[in-house]
């Protein structure tokens, strides 16, 4: 009898697993890669994102760029061009953690504003 209930929850338990796994393996989510970093407040008046949730900023304008660290959700980061497919943000960040004080951050995991008077980037 024991052995039955122990069976069972052990039958839920992979099942909970795999899901979880199933979830984040197809949701398009990335694990994040690196310390957590975070952008200075960008002004209010200009263009500038909100972290919605966990994201890479990252050296150049895809993921096979490498990270240079993870804000946090609700990091802001003052927003400078997008990348000419419209997929990334190229921000403003500390020199401490780019040299250039420059990185790149998905349009998917954050949110904009006054971005309507950003220069649309040459092909």
């Amino acid at each position: 009898m024991i052995l039955k209930i122990l069976l069972i929850l052990l039958g839920v338990l992979l099942v909970l697993v795999i899901g979880v796994w199933l979830g984040r393996a197809f949701s398009g989510d990335s694990i994040p890669e690196g310390p957590e970093i975070q952008p200075p407040a960008p002004p209010v008046e200009g263009p500038y994102a909100v972290a919605i949730t966990y994201v890479n900023v990252r050296s150049g304008p895809s993921t096979e760029y490498p990270s240079f660290g993870v804000a946090p959700p609700g990091s802001t980061a003052q927003i400078l061009s997008s990348s000419e497919d419209g997929e990334w943000w190229w921000v403003s960040i500390p020199t401490s953690i780019s040299p250039d004080g420059t990185g790149w951050v998905s349009t998917e995991y954050v949110t904009t504003h006054n971005t309507d008077q950003l220069p649309v980037p040459e092909p």
